[in-house]
């Protein structure tokens, strides 16, 4: 859990501590939990509940080079979105490629889709590392409003992946 004067968040990522991949229905017990206790802890304190003017779910997904993908030229078979430039002549083959993309959602919210290379600093393995954030404003500052939300940041962000990846990375990242 992070608290700052302006965010709260409940992170969890991949480690040899936590080696299994911990599901939405999972972190979001935690989530409701560590929300309640920050609230008691406000009212202890005398302080005000928080106003809430923005949500946010990320999923942070790292393909590895030699086990997802081999070169950039042929990053439209990760993501079939990705056209690129044909490959030949200068563009023959691309060092790197990094792009955003930012879709609007039905509430009001965004959509965004954030693709960069980066060594992973746990194997040192050459990835390409794939973030898809829900960003939204939820309907008030109530508990079940905030959760509501980021049942729906959830939902999007899976819908997205589905919608973004070819069906070998889906696959691979656990569609039934």
């Amino acid at each position: 859990m992070q608290i700052q004067n302006n965010c709260f968040i409940r992170n969890w990522r991949k480690t040899e501590q936590t080696p299994d991949y911990l599901h939405y229905d999972v972190i979001r017990p935690l989530f409701q939990r560590d929300w309640t206790l920050f609230l008691e802890f406000l009212e202890e304190q005398g302080l005000r509940r928080p106003t809430l003017w923005q949500c946010e779910v990320s999923y942070i997904n790292h393909f590895v080079r030699g086990r997802d993908w081999n070169d950039y030229k042929d990053l439209h078979k990760l993501y079939p979105a990705w056209r690129g430039l044909p490959a030949q002549g200068l563009f023959a083959r691309p060092e790197t490629i990094a792009f955003t993309e930012s879709f609007g959602l039905e509430d009001g919210g965004s959509l965004q889709f954030v693709s960069q290379p980066a060594i992973r600093k746990s194997d040192g393995a050459e990835i390409i590392q794939l973030s898809i954030t829900a960003l939204g404003k939820p309907a008030g500052s109530e508990e079940g409003n905030l959760l509501q939300w980021l049942d729906r940041g959830r939902e999007a962000v899976v819908r997205g992946f589905a919608g973004f990846m070819d069906e070998a990375a889906q696959t691979k990242w656990g569609k039934q």
